[in-house]
């Protein structure tokens, strides 16, 4: 089923011989240009504004994949949360709260989430004054 492929991997940037939108050369390497981390191709920073100004969109101008602006890097490093991985940070659109209002609550009518957060901070008080068990 097409809906169960895995989204595609990032596109690695393609030679940086000429803008695909005006097919002018790139002057030096360090030449103010951007890729679309969708399809690899490359623009000068000036062509993809009149790009996105014409389009009224920030769409590749090739593939119109949404453009990204940052992609994180191979090597970025997601934080870690109550010792699960949080993905938050590579997940553009993404909200930075937490969503707790469908967690479990106990018979106080309490949340887990908030009873086992104290039981944390009291286990780590406890250890930090000395021996807990002793």
């Amino acid at each position: 089923d097409a809906d169960d492929a895995a989204p595609p991997a990032a596109a690695p940037r393609r030679p940086l011989d000429e803008c695909t939108v005006c097919f002018e050369p790139f002057a030096e390497a360090g030449d103010d240009a951007d890729f679309c981390h969708s399809c690899g191709r490359n623009y000068h920073a000036a062509c993809l504004t009149r790009w996105f100004l014409h389009k009224r969109a920030r769409v590749c101008a090739v593939c119109a994949a949404p453009w990204r602006d940052d992609a994180p890097a191979a090597d970025a490093t997601a934080t870690t949360e109550e010792g699960f991985l949080n993905l938050r940070a590579l997940q553009p659109g993404v909200a930075a709260e937490r969503d707790t209002s469908t967690y479990a609550t106990n018979d106080e009518g309490r949340r887990w989430a908030d009873v086992h957060a104290e039981r944390a901070e009291e286990a780590a008080a406890t250890t930090e004054g000395g021996a807990p068990f002793g």
